[in-house]
């Protein structure tokens, strides 16, 4: 069902709460983790937003990294007069799944550029809500955008017009330089809309 027809955009279709089956599936792995301490979220009332940040290594280069990463977090963070607390993340260095997912979980929104690591949005609560960065203008693989309709969980994008003038590329992996303005407006609107949903469901 996930990668069936992946080339193309709103290739299924479901509920707004989901599939029950996806849905149950992620609350059981959801309560598996809730014990794992990961303090990295400072205050309750906020908008949690995680940044799946892609970052190379010594001995590994990473594609589809965010050159003005840090300029899109400080952004974030203006969300709603401050109501939100956005943190950047690099997965690959939490070699712990479980550890992983406990984050993720505990997060109501999931930024980031398309790779593996949004499939993480499964394990948003049922309020939350992905918002995919999608880098190459002609792209397929909405895999992620399935993801969320199945869970039941909000989904926007934002696409990348301006490839390959904000490319470039080197011996530790790939970057590209995104537009900050037009993704902090889409992020907005889920902030806005994530609200809304988590005081109706709670």
């Amino acid at each position: 069902v996930i990668y069936r027809d992946n080339q193309k955009q709103a290739a299924c279709q479901a509920q707004p709460e989901g599939v029950s089956l996806y849905r149950a599936f992620a609350e059981e792995v959801r309560a598996q983790v809730k014990h794992i301490d990961t303090p990295i979220w400072t205050n309750n009332g906020n908008i949690r937003i995680l940044f799946m940040s892609r970052r190379s290594s010594e001995s590994r280069p990473i594609g589809r990294q965010l050159e003005n990463e840090s300029v899109l977090m400080e952004r974030l963070n203006l969300l709603l007069n401050g109501k939100v607390e956005a943190v950047s993340i690099d997965f690959a260095r939490i070699p712990d799944v479980k550890e992983q997912i406990a984050i993720a979980s505990q997060a109501d929104m999931i930024v980031g550029i398309h790779g593996a690591g949004l499939s993480h949005a499964l394990f948003l609560p049922q309020h939350g809500g992905l918002l995919e960065l999608r880098h190459l203008p002609k792209f397929g693989w909405w895999c992620f955008e399935k993801f969320a309709i199945l869970r039941g969980i909000l989904y926007d994008h934002w696409l990348n017009t301006k490839y390959p003038d904000n490319f470039r590329k080197d011996s530790k992996g790939d970057y590209f330089t995104f537009d900050i303005d037009p993704i902090i407006e889409t992020a907005k609107k889920m902030a806005v809309a994530i609200e809304a949903k988590k005081k109706r469901i709670n």
